[in-house]
């Protein structure tokens, strides 16, 4: 009897998804901000969509009535056979404190923000902390982990096993195994025993078969709804219960309809029907180790009077351990008491003398502190004193190496006078008359060289200014393009440079796009195929749509007191009246302006702006819930009663209003548009400084860049001409100054000599300058670290005071502490005596009284309860997949999603 209502149990929850399944049908939207996670590509069918979207929406709306403050959602993509594809995890972070930051714990990679533009910090660790400011966090990830149940998915047809791709087609008796097992074990403490039992998840697979191709159609633990045109099959699996609830096959012989039972608590279930051209769509499993309580199936018990019987002896044995335990506990506790106040006595008097020595070291320290401070500042007169007298140096020093300095260059000049003249000796002069010929045509061979060099570097620099009109023009025309959303196609504007031209434009188109388009075909293509249908999705995304629903209800009763009901519902969209909270606005669409141009090629204004502002989402509440009006008619019928089989069918007719939603993918893609808009606008901006750069005069300059060139330029080949000059007088020169030489030998060699004496001056004074310099550049770091010194001091005096006086204090209450622990010291002997007592007396009243009475009380029977409260528990227990803190409260669920089977 149990085990029945148990099975009961699960028909009752069976019978909830398939009228939520039902309701779905038919509707063109289905309130599911994570829809896209799901279906991952779009579905051709849109019965698929509602089959998808009702399972998502119950997970969605038993995630917005969860408690938990962490709710995650698995998505799972596999093949026909089941075999896992790719494993998108989402999670919802609630801020119900509205706290600026939020902690969290996750394993997850390839975190990304779904909903907002919050931002978050990794430690590494798996870690990390989101910048909240009061909102709650959306993001999803990705991860490699196993999942705790692995599906397989087998056909067969005409009795012989064949793969998808063969079966797509084929006609004949079809069979297809959706077979789970399950990897998750836990070992629960029931009652200070371990029982180890699997993850109490339930499977619910759900397909939708088109009518002209499957008939017959049986599944053998679910149920099979006929809905016009298309078949819905749902199939319930509970993989690891059986094994974990560990009845032995005497006791299943002994049970009434023990076979049917089995089959329901089996770990797979098989849909038979006969095919036509066989062609499948997805089918959607929902998994989840709460699920039976999220449908209000919680007592797996089925006996109140065995749940309030074994509750009742357990808590009389349990209550007597406690009490024996405790009394244990407690005389433990009363001697480590007075064997701790003893300590806390002797302690007490060890911090009595402590105190002491504190109050007289503080009294010294204040005294210190004192005289601290009184050294301070007179330091940081000093240091005053110190730091006028090392400016004034450093004048000084300054003066003497700038009178050194001239010094020096009067002397050179003079020596050079004399050598330029050609005086001194003969051979001297003739030397340096020399060395001076070949100087000047070094200066002419060089003034060549930097002409050339010069006239390289302005062809250069125009060249590359070019280039750089030819980008501004082509990220202008992007930018308009972009901001245009495509209103016209995109074209290349440097067409007339021919590869060149075609080579800077799909630089340019890659940069703004992150090397995602290349060329203009490219660009066009994802505009049209990707940008436009996303934008008008999230604007069609912000309305509302409503609609009539008739529902047929049937009711099969097995007796006067035990019944099963079953809904079959259909619907119809009709008109309904709009909602009265508008949907959030979304960007306008109208084209910006393309930039202005300064000639026909090149543009240089800043290109307008596009509206920035992305379409807001709907909350996770409005995703989750359905907003009902109050039906506007209600119309009940009866259409059959059957005394056979007493089944009594009703239609109920009502209208609802449910909200339009857009996918989270599709809000990816509308951001990545405004990205790109956002990168060619940039783009465009640097081109046109850098252009700036090169053509325009910067403050306090007399030249642009390329005007400075042009400018060297001129004075190098003025240079060049010069040099030419100098080098044809010199022969005249250097005949003139070989008849002045004779005799100033002797006046050459004593300039030479006055030279190097000044040259030594000078280079000390500079070295003096420079050391007084730096002396200064410390002036003001040594005063404000002096007078940080002798504030410091002060506040430490000023502390050391406080110090004191809470000493003393301390010291008072030590010896305050040290009577009261004589006292509780005291006291404690008289407890500890009196609690041995007490535990003397309740371990007799435990052995002869209370373990007698267990001990008579059925053990396999509670055994049997124990292990379906370790399920629960073990259910409960398992609360996270992608990874979560201890300490905080999570849910999880699994949505799983195979690949249809199409005739093509």
């Amino acid at each position: 009897m149990i085990r029945k209502s148990r099975i009961k149990s699960l028909s009752v929850m069976m019978a909830v998804m398939l009228a939520v399944m039902t309701v779905s049908c038919g509707q063109s939207t289905v309130q599911n901000s994570e829809k896209s996670a799901v279906t991952m590509e779009t579905e051709e069918n849109s019965g698929e969509d509602a089959l998808a979207n009702s399972m998502v929406s119950v997970s969605n709306i038993a995630s917005a009535e969860s408690t938990a403050d962490k709710v995650e959602t698995v998505y799972v993509t596999a093949d026909a056979n089941g075999a896992v594809n790719d494993v998108i995890v989402s999670e919802w972070l609630k801020n119900d404190e509205a706290a600026a930051a939020l902690d969290d714990t996750t394993e997850l990679k390839n975190i990304v923000n779904v909903k907002g533009s919050e931002t978050y910090k990794d430690d590494g660790d798996g870690n990390i902390v989101w910048d909240a400011e009061g909102s709650d966090i959306y993001y999803q990830g990705t991860t490699d982990k196993q999942l705790p149940v692995k599906m397989k998915i087998t056909y067969t047809l005409d009795g012989k096993k064949i793969s998808p791709e063969k079966l797509a087609g084929k006609s004949g008796k079809v069979t297809i195994r959706f077979e789970y097992e399950n990897n998750s074990k836990q070992t629960v403490d029931v009652k200070g025993k371990d029982v180890e039992v699997y993850t109490p998840f339930a499977m619910v697979s759900g397909m939708m078969l088109d009518a002209d191709k499957f008939s017959n159609v049986e599944v053998s633990n679910g149920k099979v709804i006929s809905d016009g045109g298309k078949t819905i099959v749902m199939g319930v699996a509970l993989p690891g219960l059986k094994e974990s609830l560990d009845i032995s096959d005497d006791k299943w012989d002994k049970l009434d309809d023990a076979e049917e039972i089995k089959g329901r608590l089996s770990n797979y279930f098989e849909i038979t029907a006969d095919t036509t051209d066989f062609e499948l769509g997805m089918t959607i499993t929902m998994a989840s180790s709460d699920l039976l309580s999220d449908f209000g199936v919680t007592d797996l018990s089925g006996s109140d009077k065995l749940k309030d019987l074994k509750d009742d002896m357990e808590e009389l044995n349990d209550g007597s351990n406690e009490l024996v335990d405790g009394t244990a506990k407690l005389k433990d506790g009363t001697t480590d008491l007075t064997d701790g106040t003893k300590k806390l006595y002797d302690g007490a008097g060890d911090l009595k003398d402590g105190t002491q020595k504190l109050y007289d070291g503080s009294a010294k320290l204040k005294d210190g502190a004192g005289s601290l401070s009184s050294g301070a500042g007179t330091l940081f007169d000093g240091i005053k004193k110190y730091t006028d007298g090392v400016s004034k140096v450093n004048d000084g020093a300054g003066k003497l190496a700038s009178g050194a300095s001239e010094l020096h260059n009067g002397t050179s000049a003079f020596v050079k006078g004399m050598k330029d003249a050609g005086l001194g000796q003969q051979s001297s002069n003739s030397e340096g008359i020399n060395q001076l010929g070949a100087g000047i045509d070094q200066l002419a061979t060089g003034s060549n060289q930097l002409a050339s060099g010069l006239d390289k570097l302005s062809t250069s620099l125009n060249n590359a200014e070019q280039k750089m009109e030819l980008q501004r023009t082509a990220y202008g025309a992007i930018y308009q393009w972009l901001a245009g959303r495509g209103t016209t196609a995109l074209s290349n504007p440097l067409t007339q440079f021919g590869e060149i031209g075609e080579a800077i434009f799909g630089e340019c188109l890659s940069n703004v796009s992150g090397t995602q388009l290349t060329t203009v075909e490219a660009a066009n293509y994802w505009m049209e195929n990707v940008v436009k249908p996303a934008i008008s999705a999230v604007e069609a995304g912000s309305n509302g749509a409503a609609v009539t629903r008739t529902t047929t209800q049937t009711v099969v009763s097995e007796s006067t007191s035990d019944n099963i009901a079953t809904r079959e519902e259909t619907s119809e969209s009709e008109p309904a009246e709009t909602p009265e909270t508008e949907p959030p606005e979304t960007p306008a669409a109208e084209p910006a302006e393309a930039p202005a141009a300064e000639s026909e090629e090149t543009p240089t204004s800043e290109p307008a702006e596009t509206p920035a502002a992305e379409p807001e989402e709907a909350s996770s509440e409005e995703a989750a819930e359905t907003t009902a009006e109050e039906p506007t008619e209600t119309a009940v019928e009866a259409d059959n009663n059957t005394a056979e089989n007493n089944v009594v069918t009703k239609k109920i007719v009502t209208t609802t209003t449910t909200p339009a939603t857009y996918s989270a993918v599709t809000l990816a893609y509308v951001q990545g548009y405004y990205q790109m808009c956002g990168s060619a606008k940039a783009l465009y901006g640097a081109t046109d400084q850098s252009i700036k750069m090169f053509t325009e005069t910067q403050e306090n300059e007399e030249y642009s860049l390329l005007g400075s060139v042009s400018a060297l330029k001129a004075g190098a080949d003025a240079l060049k001409a010069g040099a030419e000059a100098v080098k044809a007088g010199f022969a005249t020169l250097a005949q003139t100054i070989s008849k002045l030489t004779a005799g100033l030998g002797t006046l050459y060699e004593n300039a030479l000599k006055l030279d190097a004496g000044a040259a030594q001056i000078a280079t000390g004074a500079s070295q003096l300058s420079a050391g007084t310099k730096e002396l200064v550049s410390n002036n003001n770091s040594l005063r404000d670290g002096g007078d940080k010194l002798a504030g410091g001091a002060e506040e430490l005096y000023n502390g050391t005071g406080k110090l004191k006086d809470g000493a003393r204090d301390l010291n008072d209450g030590a010896g305050d502490l040290l009577n009261g622990t004589k006292d509780l010291y005291d006291g404690s002997i008289e407890l500890d005596d009196g609690v041995q007592e007490l535990y003397d007396g309740m371990t007799k009243f435990d052995e002869e009284g209370i373990k007698k009475i267990y001990e008579a009380f059925d053990g396999e029977l509670s055994d049997f309860a124990d292990r379906i409260e370790a399920i629960q528990e073990a259910g409960s227990n398992y609360k996270t997949f992608g990874g979560s803190s201890e300490d905080v409260d999570s849910s999880v669920k699994f949505i799983i999603k195979t690949d249809g089977i199409k005739n093509l």
